[in-house]
């Protein structure tokens, strides 16, 4: 059973995010997993930054590849791609909660087996960027697209194979700015939603974290439903320190 708020209808797996979401106006998030144990997503957390990888270092060894190029034969010709798309880099974010069984999926594959935690990024300038990508049956051929075309990443990088359905992933294609730095605005992590197995002084340490640059951040953790095989969520408030004391974060 759904429930409304206003003329909205919310999943009660998710009401908590949703009803927060309505409270400060909506808006268009873009939902990062991060992993608690890597200290350079801690390290990224406290800067505000998201790190931009090369379309190469891709771990679906389809993706942004057109068939010309996985058909080749020579080394010559690969190495050849790979100069041409040195430096094409990308973000790659999830897409919303739902309290559907696709999110297990998502939790175990990219926040360290529900360890981990998700960022809920509100940032109008990269959510204008961002683009769904689209799950084929099969692999097209495009043959006539080469990396110089300006066409290229239009037509190469928003396509996977449809057993990466799960992911619902949105993209911002970043051509020539590869391993470089995003720099998030001031206050852009709207909410971290810990994992169901995320440990209390992780959860400590990454509130302490965002709240140098987010103060406004909302907190919510993932809960095992009995029920059935999902997960639902709910807002939390943890506690964190900063130097004058501490407090607890606002509701």
């Amino acid at each position: 059973m759904n429930l409304t708020i206003g003329s909205n209808m919310i999943n009660p797996a998710t009401c908590a995010i949703d009803s927060q979401l309505q409270w400060s106006g909506g808006g268009d998030l873009l939902y990062k997993f991060r992993s608690a144990s890597k200290p350079h997503h801690l390290k990224a957390l406290e800067d505000g930054t998201l790190w931009i990888p090369d379309t190469i270092s891709l771990n679906d060894p389809f993706d942004s590849k057109p068939r010309v190029f996985l058909e080749s034969d020579t080394e010559e010709e690969r190495n050849r791609y790979r100069e041409n798309v040195t430096g094409a880099g990308v973000l790659c974010f999830s897409g919303p909660f739902n309290g559907e069984q696709d999110e297990l999926l998502r939790w175990s594959h990219y926040a360290d087996g529900h360890m981990g935690f998700c960022l809920l990024i509100r940032d109008p300038a990269l959510s204008a960027q961002a683009r769904k990508v689209e799950y084929l049956d099969t692999y097209p051929n495009l043959a006539e697209v080469h990396a110089t075309d300006a066409r290229f990443w239009d037509r190469v990088g928003f396509f996977k194979a449809q057993c990466w359905r799960y992911e619902e992933e949105r993209r911002v294609l970043f051509p020539g700015r590869a391993r470089q730095e995003y720099k998030l605005p001031s206050g852009a992590i709207w909410g971290i939603v810990f994992g169901c197995w995320s440990r209390f002084d992780q959860r400590k340490e990454i509130t302490r974290l965002v709240l140098k640059h987010s103060r406004g951040c909302k907190f919510f953790q993932a809960r095992i439903r009995t029920d059935e095989f999902r997960l639902r969520y709910e807002f939390v408030t943890p506690e964190y320190s900063l130097p004058n004391g501490g407090r607890k974060a606002d509701a």
